[in-house]
């Protein structure tokens, strides 16, 4: 094993070179195609909360709701 990896065969902290890779293209800051259409009921436990049935409603569906004045 240490003649396949050198590194573990030493007592101290193991270095291994690592250059990551080059990329052909700049980042646009767009995600083309998000899969994820509502954010908020997207596992079971969410779906099954009213809380987060308002915070879906009101921040994607635009559903405005009468807050009560304090």
């Amino acid at each position: 094993m240490a003649a396949d990896v050198p590194a573990l065969g030493s007592p101290e902290l193991a270095s291994f070179e690592w250059d990551p890779p080059a990329l052909g293209a700049e980042a646009a800051g767009v995600i083309a195609g998000y899969p994820i259409k509502d954010f908020y009921l997207t596992n079971a436990i969410c779906r099954a909360s009213p809380t987060m049935q308002r915070c879906s409603a009101e921040l994607i569906h635009g559903q405005e709701f009468a807050e009560a004045a304090e």
